[in-house]
């Protein structure tokens, strides 16, 4: 199986971002990541009609252009309002977690702990919204 899947990580945490694409190198060496470290250069990106992610996980806490204002410019565009957007914050709140799905959220993940669980979560995730199995 060689599965073609393109994800992209905005968040501004280095660090999240590089055990995020480690995490997912991990799942499967064909799964391709981008990040981008705030919300308004992946707006931008997103912008171009030949940017086309599979997956698009948003930090909720970002400076300048916080998680549900890039979600909610993700989804006012028709192209990408079926694009599966997952917030993946440090918060468990409970009303985070209701005002992401409300301003359109398809899921939302709290950043595990450790790269294992984070690799649990993100193989739950791809079968849920790709319909592919990573082993």
């Amino acid at each position: 199986m060689n599965p073609q899947l393109h994800c992209l990580l905005i968040d501004d945490d280095i660090d999240d971002g590089e055990i995020f694409t480690i995490a997912m190198r991990d799942i499967h060496e064909s799964i391709h990541t981008d990040t981008a470290l705030d919300a308004l250069s992946a707006l931008q990106r997103l912008e171009n009609p030949e940017f086309n992610p599979d997956l698009v996980f948003i930090d909720l806490n970002m400076p300048r252009v916080n998680g549900l204002d890039c979600l909610r410019r993700i989804r006012s565009q028709d192209r990408l309002s079926e694009l599966p957007v997952i917030i993946y914050s440090t918060s468990a709140n409970p009303g985070d977690i209701a005002v992401s799905r409300r301003e359109g959220a398809t899921d939302y993940m709290v950043k595990p702990t450790s790269i294992k669980n984070l690799e649990t979560n993100l193989k739950d995730i791809l079968r849920k919204y790709q319909n592919k199995i990573f082993v």
